[in-house]
């Protein structure tokens, strides 16, 4: 600001000796001056431009997040389908041809959530894919899985990049240990709630089909099966027509959706017999 203003003095105080300076020679010092302000302000530096304040929180929760996703993008491979047959035949050409792009978002959906440290792996679930969906799962070193779907992983990605990621309390699908619960489906799911109603529809049919009386064990194993079923193996002593008394074991194949046994089948000592 001080050159533009020296510049301005000069040229008034040249352009103001007329009295002194005749004619040509006024004009020649007059040309002068104005070329010295020109020279003066093109030369003078610019001023340092406006920094924008940075936001208080969103800059850390950004870098946060983005650290917890880095490692697991950066493994995020092309998908072929010669090596992904069954991805490839569970969502087709047309969205095949784009899931590797929209992985990140289920990495980056996962990595939002305060319950995941940092993400490790992601996969495409071909259970719960199809045609009109991709779903993934997101590992964390704590042991938690997320399970991300299509509009998720694409809302995250635009998050990511509008820089708008932001930390939220999103609940694990599953952790290390209950890790079939992430293949459920929402009735397998539903199902869980009354496990032992179902493990007692089971344990009727089987002492409906024995000829003499029996008793079950204490525990038993439930598995998640295809579409909505569910699978019950149970031990249980049953006395023969000899009147001895034999341990046994069933497994009873539930469907959750329908809510009925689709398949009962006992094996013993002497083999194995279908009931249902």
């Amino acid at each position: 600001m001080h050159y533009l203003l020296l510049a301005v003095v000069v040229a008034c105080v040249i352009g103001s000796f007329k009295p002194i300076i005749s004619g040509s020679r006024r004009r020649h010092y007059v040309i002068g001056g104005t070329a010295s302000f020109i020279l003066l302000v093109a030369t003078q530096p610019p001023a340092p431009a406006e920094t924008p304040p940075a936001k208080a929180n969103g800059g850390d929760a950004q870098s946060t997040i983005r650290k917890k996703a880095k490692d697991a993008i950066s493994h995020v491979e092309a998908y072929t389908p010669s090596q992904d047959r069954d991805v490839y035949n569970a969502l087709g050409p047309q969205l095949f041809s784009r899931v590797a792009a929209l992985e990140p978002g289920a990495i980056y959906a996962a990595a939002e959530s305060n319950k995941c440290d940092s993400v490790e792996a992601s996969a495409v679930i071909t259970r719960k894919s199809s045609k009109s969906g991709v779903v993934w799962y997101a590992d964390c070193k704590n042991g938690n899985r997320f399970v991300v779907t299509q509009t998720q992983a694409q809302a995250a990605l635009e998050r990511a990049t509008d820089m708008k990621l932001a930390a939220n309390d999103l609940e694990e699908s599953c952790t290390s240990e209950t890790l079939p619960m992430c293949m459920a489906s929402d009735a397998q799911k539903a199902a869980q709630n009354h496990e032992a109603e179902i493990v007692s529809a089971c344990d009727m049919a089987v002492k409906s089909a024995l000829v003499g009386d029996s008793s079950m064990d204490w525990t038993w194993n439930v598995g998640i099966g295809k579409d909505d079923d569910l699978k019950i193996a149970r031990g249980f002593k049953a006395v023969n027509a000899f009147g001895a008394n034999l341990k046994h074991r069933y497994f009873c194949t539930y469907d959750s959706g329908r809510h009925g046994i689709k398949e009962l089948t006992i094996e013993g000592p002497l083999g194995s017999q279908r009931i249902i």
